[in-house]
């Protein structure tokens, strides 16, 4: 191990995918990127030697064509992680995907069940009929044969309020899980919300918005802007101030005669 500065590592890792891309060029087998075990923390740990993840090189193949459910795929790799004294970075509600779960027992016991020939999954089990509703004294099947009786219509009460009771149970069991999901986002959503209305990451306001509130803060502009209109027009036609100054003194020469013409009305008296 070797010690890096911030500026170091940013230089080459600087996100998520940047870290998981770094890892597996260095030769790590990891779950896929979207699975939810592959979080930020996954990684880092992997990278330092904290948890305990397989190079491309040690993986063995294995062919099972009908993998069992994840959660058996989980168990499996866990007990298998744990006999060897490894840590696998396995986390509540954070799972890798099923490929590289088969990948690691195959990698961990190439001689898995999973992997004869003649292994078929078991069959999925009924959440519902699980639910242990109807209360009977202690050895009361014992011994006794299953009915073959097949009419539905004369199907017992107890047996109707016993499935309506399962049922309810397990729709209760899915409400809680959805509730706690639905918080979960809520507090995201929150945060999101929060993160909006900090002043520290508002963004300045754009060019375009900045333009056109410009005329608003010249503010009272419109008179001197007409001024400066009439002096051009002026300029045009008559020279502007000049041409002002010069029709005053025509003016002014109109009213009063000029300098010869004065001497001329002297000698003449």
């Amino acid at each position: 191990m070797e010690a890096l500065s911030v500026k170091a590592f940013a230089q080459k890792v600087k996100s998520k995918k940047d870290l998981y891309e770094a890892l597996l060029r260095n030769g790590y087998y990891l779950p896929k990127l979207k699975s939810t075990m592959c979080s930020e923390h996954y990684l880092v740990n992997v990278m330092d030697g904290t948890y305990s993840c397989f190079k491309a090189e040690e993986i063995k193949v294995r062919i099972c064509p009908r993998p069992p459910p994840k959660d058996v795929l989980l168990e499996k790799f866990a007990k298998l992680m744990e006999k060897k004294g490894l840590h696998s970075g396995l986390q509540e509600d954070k799972y890798p995907d099923k490929d590289w779960l088969i990948a690691m027992i195959a990698t961990l016991n190439p001689e898995d069940e999973i992997f004869r020939k003649d292994y078929a999954p078991p069959a999925r089990k009924n959440v519902i009929e699980e639910q242990k509703t109807i209360r009977v004294p202690a050895g009361f099947f014992e011994g006794l044969p299953d009915s073959k009786s097949k009419v539905k219509q004369r199907a017992l009460h107890i047996i109707g309020e016993g499935r309506a009771q399962q049922k309810m149970k397990y729709l209760k069991a899915v409400q809680a899980e959805l509730i706690g999901q639905l918080a979960v986002e809520q507090t995201k959503a929150e945060k999101a919300r929060s993160w909006l209305k900090d002043p520290r990451t508002m963004r300045p306001p754009s060019k375009s918005s900045h333009n056109e509130q410009s005329p608003a803060r010249r503010g009272g502009g419109s008179g001197t802007s007409s001024r400066h209109k009439a002096l051009l027009a002026g300029s045009g036609t008559g020279g502007g101030i000049q041409g002002s100054t010069s029709k005053q003194n025509q003016s002014f020469g109109s009213s009063q005669p000029q300098g010869p013409q004065m001497m001329q009305g002297v000698s003449d008296t």
